[in-house]
């Protein structure tokens, strides 16, 4: 299932970039104008974690905080607002506490990418994905001599996990050993993981989803370089900006 995120924003422009961005990080982007029908439909809706863009006008900015506030905060869902100045986040905080406020202009890529995949690693619910076609070679730990894998495709990629393309996948719940490369890298990602189901992915590739096994930082710190260069934006520094 891909991350749902709620866009609440008054202006059909905001949805529409912030969907092209969430799409990018394979998640699934849902919509709600700051108004008391649509932000209680889009409760409903059960989404993972929302980004605001209050309205300016002082007076509908607080009703839209006030409804994010009690719709949502309750749950503790995680909550990122998009503002244009440090006043606008000082009075998103008082609504909705110390929650990230984004200056909005240029929207913050890089910064936004990390909350994303921050956000969704605490909910333990997935990690920000991109489609891929590398080679990877994979084995059962110590059932095979050292020199001796299969080879597949790895269809998507993220810091938490892959899947791979394969007619034969492993047991679920089987340990795994995994050999790639991830772009310019002049040497092999090498890490552990564990099946965790099988099946299809978002385009119709048969064979496993695999969890990495506490993957070295310098492996997670490589794949989400990559993962950035794939969606367009190389280097996690470039357009950072908090209020």
């Amino acid at each position: 299932m891909r991350p749902s995120i709620l866009i609440v924003a008054d202006k059909p422009d905001v949805f529409l970039s912030l969907s092209q961005v969430l799409l990018k990080f394979g998640c699934q982007a849902l919509t709600a104008y700051p108004e008391p029908d649509d932000m209680k439909s889009a409760r409903a809706m059960d989404p993972w974690m929302i980004i605001v863009r209050p309205p300016r006008p002082p007076q509908e900015r607080d009703r839209c905080l006030a409804m994010v506030r009690d719709l949502f905060r309750a749950d503790d869902l995680p909550v990122l607002a998009l503002v244009d100045s440090a006043a606008d986040a000082d009075i998103v905080h008082q609504y909705l506490g110390d929650v990230p406020a984004l200056l909005e202009n240029p929207l913050p890529f890089a910064r936004l990418y990390d909350w994303i995949r921050e956000a969704l690693h605490a909910a333990k619910r997935a990690t920000v994905r991109v489609q891929t076609d590398i080679v990877v070679a994979h084995r059962e730990p110590g059932v095979y001599r050292e020199d001796f894998y299969f080879y597949d495709r790895m269809r998507s990629l993220s810091s938490g996990g892959c899947f791979v393309e394969t007619r034969k996948p492993y047991p679920v719940g089987e340990a795994v050993e995994l050999i790639f490369c991830v772009g310019g890298s002049t040497g092999s990602v090498r890490v552990n993981a564990k099946v965790c189901r099988h099946g299809s992915d978002d385009d119709g590739h048969a064979g496993m989803g695999l969890s990495f096994t506490d993957p070295p930082q310098d492996v997670v710190a490589m794949i989400d370089a990559f993962v950035m260069t794939l969606l367009g934006h190389p280097g996690v520094e470039q357009g950072t900006q908090e209020a």
